[in-house]
């Protein structure tokens, strides 16, 4: 007769002859081969082409012993890894990674225990390098200062959101008044040589005439706090948090793409339009080559 009790002991004893014969390292062999076995030696890297480019471009290195599965190779420049684009036995197509300065590029396929030999790349900065002993201080008396643009004779304007006014300040450093509006916002030069402004807290975008005496409106939306043209000089507007709108020529103001969250800057360049948006630490942009734009992309 079966007792429970003699039961729940044979269970246990099974469980702990199963546990005794199941090996926690197992050896791999005829029986058992290894899924991934190591492979000696290491890939060989022969080139980079470009060997510099911006984060995000695409470059290609080229060598042999890399595995033909793309998510197979593991890139790095320097310390950071790289996206594995496309991949064959002798060529790896590579998205740059975001970093800066020199680096050096090494390659490990999968089961290789040893990385590729190094070749050397430069990442092309966002931004040029400012020699210290060049930077010079043009005004220390702009309180608030908000939005800035220099026009084709080298005159800088910098707008006051404090004083409410925008100053002009000539190449040999003379300021004075050049126009009294509440700005708050970015300021950008158009074609037509006046100088576009934001007045974000009373919604809406003015234009100021070249020599300051006029100022008109040009469109009145929500919290209009930057903006730029395209190619057409049709003008998309940000309004902070309230999407973006597009001004025609003729004056037709509509909004293109709403409920994007925060956004702060834009501008135009090719047939994109970007944007920032500074909560998110991205930048999207959007495809303005067609009769509308098209829908939003991550950049950066």
């Amino acid at each position: 007769m079966i007792t429970r009790k003699s039961f729940l002991t044979a269970c246990i004893c099974l469980i702990v002859v199963l546990a005794c014969d199941t090996p926690s390292n197992p050896e791999y062999g005829s029986g058992n081969p290894d899924p991934n076995p190591p492979k000696t030696g290491a890939a060989l890297l022969n080139d980079v082409s470009p060997d510099s480019a911006l984060p995000f471009e695409t470059v290609v290195i080229t060598g042999s012993g890399f595995a033909t599965d793309p998510s197979a190779n593991l890139v790095v420049f320097g310390k950071k890894v790289a996206e594995v684009i496309e991949a064959s036995e002798t060529e790896l197509k590579v998205k740059v990674p975001p970093a800066g300065g020199w680096s050096e590029i090494k390659v490990a396929p999968n089961g290789f225990v040893n990385w590729s030999n190094t070749i050397p790349f430069k990442f092309i900065s966002f931004f040029r390098d400012i020699n210290a002993n060049e930077v010079t201080t043009i005004d220390e008396e702009i309180v608030w200062p908000m939005g800035v643009a220099v026009d084709n004779d080298g005159n800088v304007y910098v707008g006051s959101a404090d004083a409410e006014e925008i100053y002009k300040i000539t190449p040999t450093g003379e300021k004075s008044v050049f126009a009294s509006v509440p700005i708050v916002g970015a300021i950008h030069f158009g074609s037509d040589g006046y100088l576009y402004v934001c007045e974000m807290w009373e919604g809406k975008v003015v234009k100021i005439s070249p020599d300051g005496s006029t100022v008109e409106d040009v469109a009145e939306l929500d919290s209009p706090n930057d903006f730029d043209w395209d190619a057409a000089g049709n003008m998309y507007i940000n309004s902070n948090e309230y999407g973006i709108s597009k001004l025609t020529p003729g004056g037709e103001l509509t909004e293109v793409a709403g409920d994007i969250g925060a956004t702060k800057c834009v501008r135009v360049f090719g047939d994109y339009l970007y944007v920032s948006k500074i909560w998110d630490g991205v930048i999207s942009r959007f495809d303005i080559s067609g009769s509308g734009i098209g829908e939003e992309e991550t950049y950066l």
